[in-house]
């Protein structure tokens, strides 16, 4: 009797630990969301800001072969177009541009728009996303968030991207990164602290169990 009286005790004792265990797990993974979260975010944030300054270099190359006399300059303007077109990511990772005039430079999901007036652009919110990106641009450059059409899963996505000027050729250049990205790289962390929460609760069972078995 005094054998079962203590491994009742024994027993009632070790579940709160298992479940204090379990909990503590459970908040540590949050907390870790959080950090790896704004982690990504960040860091997508200064790889968007290094791609945009390869990008505006390519321009100044180009405008300084034109000024020098190696090109004109429609064709250093055709050149570094053709350039950028290909220094892309498929469908996720690409430069676009416009001009100051709000006509699309380069577009390379949508090269059909290439030479028409985007001004009137708008996205879900009534966002007029060129517009913005112009101005943003004009005012020294930075990130712009909307929805754009996203040519992989024909449907719009948010997107964020840096955006500068080029006042040589009165254009704007940006680079852009989809969040469903970062979402999905997020949900493969959800899946994975879950999957070591049970793990971890699994284990805590297992032990209480061979503990009163043992006592007992």
């Amino acid at each position: 009797m005094f054998r079962s009286i203590f491994a009742r005790g024994i027993h009632s004792r070790l579940l709160p630990i298992a479940l204090l265990n379990v909990v503590a797990l459970i908040a540590i993974a949050v907390i870790g969301y959080r950090l790896t979260f704004d982690y990504v975010i960040e860091e997508r944030l200064r790889t968007l800001r290094v791609f945009s300054d390869l990008g505006r270099q390519v321009l100044v190359h180009y405008d300084a072969l034109a000024r020098q006399g190696a090109l004109d300059e429609a064709t250093a303007k055709a050149q570094a177009v053709a350039l950028l077109r290909e220094m892309r990511k498929g469908d996720e990772l690409y430069f676009f541009i416009d001009s100051n005039d709000l006509k699309s430079v380069l577009l390379p999901i949508r090269p059909e728009l290439e030479g028409t007036d985007v001004s009137g652009m708008r996205d879900s919110t009534d966002l007029a996303y060129v517009r913005k990106q112009r101005e943003v641009a004009l005012a020294g450059g930075g990130f712009v968030e909307y929805e754009f059409y996203r040519a992989d899963v024909d449907a719009l996505s948010r997107k964020i991207s840096y955006i500068q000027s080029f006042a040589p050729w009165a254009w704007f250049i940006g680079v852009g990164v989809y969040l469903d990205d970062v979402h999905r790289q997020m949900a493969l962390y959800v899946w994975r602290a879950a999957a070591l929460i049970l793990a971890m609760a699994a284990l805590s069972a297992l032990t209480i169990l061979f503990v009163a078995r043992r006592v007992t």
